[in-house]
């Protein structure tokens, strides 16, 4: 009887858990789709070039590249994808937060630990996501729409492949920005010491390079190395938080 009750109470507040998730997600989902014009705007101002890319010539093909609706409800669908990516992300820190409560009870987790790298994950992905939004795509799309106009076609784009190409180029380099803490987490566990990562700073670096060569936007070195240049700096900066703070340890 008593493991039944027992049960019972905590299927009770997985259920309340859920309806608060859920609200949680619906209130992110309604206020950004009632603002989801804006952002549209925002993103398509600060992302794409629209002004003329060779000033005094006539050609249709160097016009400003404007984004294109392919069917009656891309418009529409674009929005709904764009508010439902926010309510969730808007949710993902209560369910962080309830899931280390129930984790808690169970395990001796350093809760102060825990959150202080959280906050570094957070800084960092902020600063991945700002790099990535206000510097190194502006600059790709400027030259994918220059090798667009140079093939004597005008840039028209789809507005759902131009926010999901945006979306996922956000969070892959966004996250990326999370290497020197996976770095300087394996070092202080333990797993890795500082003078392996010393000794083997140019494997890592040819990785780096080759990771960003996969994941940047255009063919061309630029992005390749704006975005590989940031990620040596931050492993270079892991190597001396580490050892900063395995000399406090000892």
């Amino acid at each position: 009887m008593d493991d039944t009750l027992s049960w019972a109470l905590v299927i009770d507040q997985i259920k309340r858990k859920i309806f608060q998730i859920v609200a949680i997600i619906f209130i992110g989902f309604f206020i950004t789709f009632a603002l989801s014009d804006r952002i549209i705007r925002k993103i398509t101002d600060d992302l794409l070039p629209l002004e003329l890319l060779t000033s005094g010539q006539t050609n249709p093909c160097l016009a400003p590249t404007q984004l294109i609706s392919t069917s009656p409800v891309e418009v529409v669908m674009v929005k709904l994808q764009i508010s439902l990516f926010v309510g969730i992300a808007l949710a993902l820190p209560f369910i962080a937060y309830w899931v280390m409560r129930r984790l808690r009870r169970r395990y001796a987790i350093n809760v102060v630990s825990v959150a202080t790298w959280g906050v570094y994950a957070v800084i960092l992905f902020e600063i991945g996501f700002s790099f990535t939004y206000f510097f190194l795509l502006p600059q790709a799309y400027k030259i994918l729409v220059g090798f667009t106009t140079a093939a004597n076609v005008i840039p028209l784009f789809s507005i759902n492949q131009f926010m999901f190409f945006t979306v996922i180029s956000i969070l892959l380099f966004s996250f990326s920005f999370e290497f020197p803490l996976v770095v300087t987490w394996l070092t202080v566990r333990g797993f890795v010491d500082v003078a392996t990562l010393k000794a083997r700073r140019k494997h890592v670096y040819v990785l780096i390079v080759f990771v960003a060569a996969v994941i940047t936007a255009d063919p061309t070195p630029v992005s390749q190395l704006l975005l590989s240049g940031p990620l040596i700096f931050l492993y270079e900066f892991s190597i001396l938080v580490s050892s900063v703070i395995l000399r406090k340890a000892r």
